[in-house]
């Protein structure tokens, strides 16, 4: 690798997901048909926690990297504080 090509490689930002940090942070953006069926059963799911006799043990969301896990997670939880 010559200098020039890794003085322009240490510019590239490589960090385009988001962090699981990032979920306590509003996103810049949402697109409200991604994990709309997703989204709604755990707003759903969320609700019912108020008539909760103990505490729930969590759900699980699985899904490949980049598939938008995080930013679900992000956005579930700006929709269940308002």
């Amino acid at each position: 690798m010559t200098t020039v090509s890794a003085q322009w490689l240490s510019h590239v930002d490589f960090d385009w997901t988001r962090h699981t940090h990032d979920i306590w942070q509003d996103a810049d953006y949402h697109v409200h048909e991604l994990h709309a069926p997703e989204r709604n059963q755990l707003l759903a799911a969320v609700q019912q926690l108020q008539h909760a006799q103990s505490s729930p043990l969590g759900r699980v969301i699985l899904g490949p990297r980049g598939s938008g896990k995080t930013h679900l997670l992000g956005n579930l939880r700006q929709s269940a504080l308002e």
